[in-house]
């Protein structure tokens, strides 16, 4: 998920925080910088910080960048959590 004006992109583990320090663990030497492991109520989230973008002042072609760097750090996550057993 990208939470476009919080300035991250996260993927959810959904019903697992009683998992959360397990996964901070096996999480703690990840190659992708900024990586944090956050209890979100019942679920766990692995986010990295990417550029806000706000869609009420800016178009989405003045937005590219920001996009694709947001969609660049999404597959890093996608490719780690697959990597690590978790998708």
């Amino acid at each position: 998920m990208h939470q476009v004006t919080a300035g991250f992109v996260k993927i959810l583990f959904s019903g697992m925080a009683d998992q959360l320090e397990i996964l901070r663990e096996k999480y703690k030497d990840q190659p992708i910088a900024d990586l944090e492991v956050q209890g979100t109520g019942k679920s766990v989230a692995l986010a990295v910080p990417v550029p806000e973008i706000d869609p009420i002042k800016e178009v989405f072609s003045d937005s590219r960048d920001q996009v694709s760097e947001a969609m660049s750090k999404l597959t890093e996550l996608v490719s780690l959590a697959k990597s690590r057993g978790y998708i």
